[in-house]
């Protein structure tokens, strides 16, 4: 029976075989750059989505950090490639009063509720 042998991505050269492939931490670290870079002095939209978001950065895999919306609505699954820069004015309104919470210098956002949401008795 043949050795494994891995296929190469398309529009990529010969496949890299473990011994001289970059470490996956490196390969993370590039793509926080990347995104990083990307969104310098823009907002995101995730996905397919017309909801503009504010964006900053956070935390991520081995001490990079990554953009992300300020509201911290998940991106499909994780995946950050999802998240697309734009220069759109934001329209999110939980990224909107985040922002004007932070302007008024108080930190965090206050909650943003739906008017047309109905409150639990739980007592």
């Amino acid at each position: 029976m043949p050795a494994f042998e891995p296929l190469p991505f398309p529009g990529q050269g010969p496949a890299q075989t473990p011994s001289d492939a970059e470490p996956l931490i490196e390969v993370l670290a590039a793509l926080a750059r990347r995104q990083s870079e990307a969104f310098r002095g823009h907002n995101a939209v995730v996905g397919g989505s017309r909801v503009v978001h504010a964006v900053e950065e956070v935390s991520w895999i081995g001490g990079a950090t990554m953009p992300a919306p300020a509201c911290h609505v998940g991106v499909h699954g994780g995946d950050p490639t999802r998240l697309r820069p734009t220069r759109a004015e934001v329209t999110c309104r939980r990224c909107r009063a985040r922002r004007q919470a932070r302007r008024a210098g108080g930190g965090s956002a206050p909650r943003v509720v739906d008017p047309a949401q109905l409150s639990l008795d739980l007592d």
